[in-house]
């Protein structure tokens, strides 16, 4: 008998016991947290697959599962990483995992993300990117598992942190045309990054350029220094608070005053980095919208980071 075959015939002949046996047949049939019956093919190796599905466990599981309670639906993740046939290699389990999250009725899609390392429990951590859907939005969270033997799952936590995106523009977008990209947007901008200028006066002015653009309310984190080939002033700095017109006004008349120029078109420099605050849950959106200009080199979210 062929393995689809079989699948019917234990569906018509075990329906109301299949959580009761393990049947032994090449496939090796598991039944555990929300009530998914999995079948794994051992001897091939093959991807598992649902085969079966409790509705009243589903909806156990799926009434936990939303932004403020999908914690509660951990006991029964590691249920079912507990119940993995130990013939299983961790790539199986995970993959044996993604299928069972995906059988549920609340999870549109689950997919390994990445692998981390984390400093602080010295263990190996795989992400696996989960989608669903809240009040009318495609939502996105991301499951923890440690690398122990056996497999568990430690939590969920947000795949970026919410509300910042990180628009790149390319090496011949100047600042008069950052700020009118800014300005064009109610949204508040965090910071802009990778502001790199060249001043033009004297070498011996160094601490006179420096010294007056470090007291702007608006610069962070400057960096001065004479460039080792050119003898040039170097700068290198951060803007914050820049939704403000009175601060970009008063950083264009600096860089007329101090005579400024920005370093465009370099292979060492990439272009501006403006990291705007946008409403939380639409930063996939925002990044598909900036994508769509031509002068935006990249568009980064800011992902979740493990120590």
């Amino acid at each position: 008998m062929s393995i689809p075959a079989l699948i019917s015939a234990m569906r018509k002949s075990f329906r109301e016991y299949a959580k009761y046996f393990a049947i032994p047949v090449i496939a090796a049939v598991i039944t555990v947290g929300c009530g998914k019956t999995i079948l794994t093919n051992d001897e091939n190796g093959g991807e598992p697959q649902t085969i079966e599905v409790d509705e009243s466990e589903d909806v156990t599981f799926c009434s936990c599962f939303d932004v403020e309670n999908m914690d509660k639906t951990i006991p029964f993740i590691n249920g079912f990483l507990a119940s993995l046939p130990n013939s299983l290699n961790d790539e199986q389990k995970l993959q044996a995992l993604t299928s069972w999250l995906k059988s549920l009725s609340c999870i549109n899609d689950a997919t390994i993300f990445r692998e981390v390392f984390s400093s602080l429990l010295q263990k190996r951590i795989t992400e696996i990117l989960v989608s669903f859907e809240e009040d009318g939005l495609t939502k996105e969270t991301v499951l923890d598992v440690l690398m122990n033997n056996p497999l568990e799952a430690t939590g969920f936590h947000e795949l970026f942190y919410p509300g910042q995106i990180t628009v790149v523009t390319k090496t011949f977008f100047t600042m008069d045309m950052v700020f009118d990209l800014i300005n064009s947007f109610e949204h508040e901008v965090l910071y802009i990054t990778g502001v790199c200028y060249i001043s033009t006066m004297p070498s011996d002015s160094l601490l006179y350029v420096a010294y007056g653009i470090r007291d702007k309310p608006y610069v962070v984190g400057l960096a001065y220094a004479l460039h080792f080939m050119t003898n040039k002033i170097t700068l290198n700095l951060w803007l914050y608070d820049m939704k403000n017109n009175n601060y970009q006004e008063d950083w264009l008349k600096t860089i007329n005053d101090y005579q400024l120029v920005e370093v465009m078109n370099e292979e060492s420099y990439e272009g501006y980095n403006i990291i705007f605050n946008v409403p939380e849950g639409t930063e996939r959106q925002w990044e598909g919208k900036f994508m769509e200009y031509e002068f935006v080199e990249t568009v980064r979210l800011s992902y979740f980071s493990h120590y």
